[in-house]
This record gives structure tokens, C-alpha cells and sequence, in this order.
């Protein structure tokens, strides 16, 4: 709400926020789920809810082809497919913290931050959280245009329960 609130209010996309604004906003957002979450059992108590099957829907992850298009290695999970092709595409990035001169992938680059610099996202300076996004943001479109040439949607989905709602 917060997002749409400023790209409608003030047509400012998160996208556009300089690295103070964007920061406040991380900052809000977590107090406002924090609050949520507090409230959360009060409004919705577990035994108002009626169970329904528990069965997972298909998602749009569970239709892309798991054999990797390039090499023909099987990659069945979503965040290692995108560690595949960007290893594929030679791609990535230098430590957010400052003097660090490391390179790896962005799904590689937390566990680095915890294991060198004992630092969680939510631990970074300003600077660096504004560079991390930009990072992300620049993973996610590359992404976004080549997953498909090494991970295709699969030509035939299997039967189902939900096969109906594809």
C-alpha cells in the first residue's frame, strides 16, 4: 500500500528513491509488519479458519522446463535456476561494503555478507542497501530477459487438481 501510495500520491516509483528515502522506507515498511503481526492472532484467530485442501496450485515456476537449455543439466529449484544462468552469463558483482573487493552472483552475495563481514541485509549501511538494490534490481532484468533461453516453460503441463485453472 505504502509502494502504491507513493507512485500514485506523489508518482514516485520505490525504483526513483534516493538511498535516505529508500532506507526510511525499509525502515517503515518493518514497523508497519511488525504491528501487523502483533495483531495479527487478535483480528484472526487460527480456529476461525476452515481448512481447505492444502494441496499446492501450480505456479509459474513449476511450468519452467528444470533442464537447463545450455548445458542440460537438471536445476529443480527456482533461486538456483537463476544462480545457473547467471553463472552461464559469467555474471556478477562486487561486495556492497565498502573496500571489499569480492565478486559472485547476487543469491551468493548474502551468504558472503554473513560469512565475511558478519552482516545481514538489514544490518547495511545506507549506501551500501541503496547499491544492494540497485544490484537486485539489475539481477531481476537480466533475469527477466534471459531465463527463458536456458529455462523454457515446459510444452506439456502434467495432470492435475488445478490443471484447470492454467
Amino acid at each position: 500500500m505504502l509502494r502504491l501510495h507513493l507512485l500514485k500520491g506523489h508518482a514516485l516509483p520505490v525504483d526513483h528513491l534516493d538511498k535516505d528515502q529508500y532506507h526510511k522506507l525499509r525502515r517503515t515498511l518493518a514497523s508497519f509488519y511488525k504491528q501487523a503481526r502483533n495483531k495479527l492472532d487478535k483480528y484472526f484467530p487460527p480456529e476461525a479458519f476452515l481448512r481447505f485442501d492444502d494441496k499446492k496450485m501450480s505456479n509459474k515456476n513449476d511450468m519452467e522446463d528444470p533442464k537447463c537449455r545450455e548445458c542440460g543439466k537438471m536445476v529443480n529449484v527456482k533461486t538456483t535456476r537463476r544462480c545457473h544462468v547467471a553463472q552461464h552469463l559469467k555474471l556478477s558483482y562486487k561486495c556492497v561494503v565498502d573496500g571489499c573487493k569480492f565478486r559472485t552472483d547476487l543469491i551468493s552475495m548474502v551468504d558472503h555478507l554473513w560469512k565475511i563481514h558478519s552482516k545481514r541485509i538489514a544490518q547495511l549501511t545506507a549506501e551500501e542497501l541503496f547499491e544492494h538494490k540497485r544490484i537486485r534490481l539489475n539481477f531481476n532484468e537480466v533475469m527477466e530477459r534471459e531465463l527463458r533461453k536456458f529455462f523454457p516453460y515446459k510444452e506439456h503441463i502434467p495432470a492435475g487438481p488445478f490443471r484447470d485453472r492454467l
